[in-house]
Order: structure tokens, then C-alpha cells, then sequence
């Protein structure tokens, strides 16, 4: 969480790594339907919204 700034809201550190270890196949919620579209709504939505939330509540 150190690394992670709420004013740099799109910058998420390690998104090289996260990336690699997103796999559909093990996710509870597959309305995406496939890896592509799961893999743009964890980086794109579900984990920006969940850092935000994580920072304010731990800082």
C-alpha cells in the first residue's frame, strides 16, 4: 500500500506481476465470459476502486 498513491490513481504498482497471476479460470465471478474481458475489468475497474478503498481505510 506504500507504494500506491490516491493521487496517482492510475498507477498501480506491481501491475506487471498482478497481471501475470490473473487467471479466469480460478475467478468466483466469470460474467466476463473469458481471460481478456475478466483481465480489463480486474485492471480497469474492480482493482483501482479496491485500492482507493484500501488506502483511505489504512491510511
Amino acid at each position: 500500500m506504500d507504494q500506491y498513491s490516491i493521487v496517482k490513481e492510475d498507477t498501480i504498482p506491481y501491475i506487471d506481476e498482478i497481471q501475470l497471476n490473473i487467471d479466469y479460470e480460478k475467478a468466483e465471478n466469470k460474467e466476463a465470459g473469458s481471460q481478456l474481458p475478466h483481465m480489463m475489468k480486474v485492471v480497469n475497474k474492480v482493482l483501482p476502486n479496491w485500492l482507493v478503498e484500501m488506502k483511505k481505510q489504512y491510511d
